[in-house]
């Protein structure tokens, strides 16, 4: 599991030392295809990075319909919004395949925050970054949405 933090995810800057006492907070989840991983609306309290297979992340528009927004990979991670916030989980993320995941819920993360605070600065530098790459890819969607849709007519 040390490689995949060092070579596949966006944590890939640990030191071998860092990603192994990271390693020590987490635990490993195995799920098979179509297994619901988080569910769209449930309190979050983990945060999931991908060892292997693909996680497809989707939104419900409403109870017939969901919006897929992205496929997830190998190193990719998910559910730091609702760990970091406490809100309710805002996307489902479901197995397309078997996926095996390393899983850092919220206990040990305060325990890693408390007893590792550079380390924790670093995991929580990399969260950062990705909440807001990922904002700013939503804003030029929605961005690309309104301008079709005022080209449309459609508002």
């Amino acid at each position: 599991m040390v490689d995949i933090i060092l070579k596949e995810s966006r944590l890939n800057d640990f030191s071998r030392k860092d990603a192994e006492d990271f390693l020590s907070f987490t635990r490993i989840e195995n799920y098979s295809q179509g297994d619901v991983i988080l569910q769209e609306g449930s309190v979050g309290d983990i945060f999931c990075i991908i060892a292997d297979g693909e996680v497809g992340i989707s939104k419900e528009v409403n109870q017939q319909v969901a919006f897929f927004i992205t496929t997830l990979h190998k190193g990719e991670f998910f559910g730091e919004m609702s760990l970091v916030s406490s809100y309710p989980r805002s996307a489902n993320a479901v197995a397309n395949g078997d996926v095996k995941l390393i899983v850092l819920d919220r206990f040990s993360m305060e325990k890693l925050k408390s007893e590792h605070p550079i380390l924790f600065g670093k995991f929580s530098w990399h969260i950062a970054k990705t909440l807001s790459e990922r904002l700013f890819r939503l804003e030029e969607r929605i961005s690309k949405i309104l301008d079709a849709s005022l080209s449309e007519n459609i508002l």
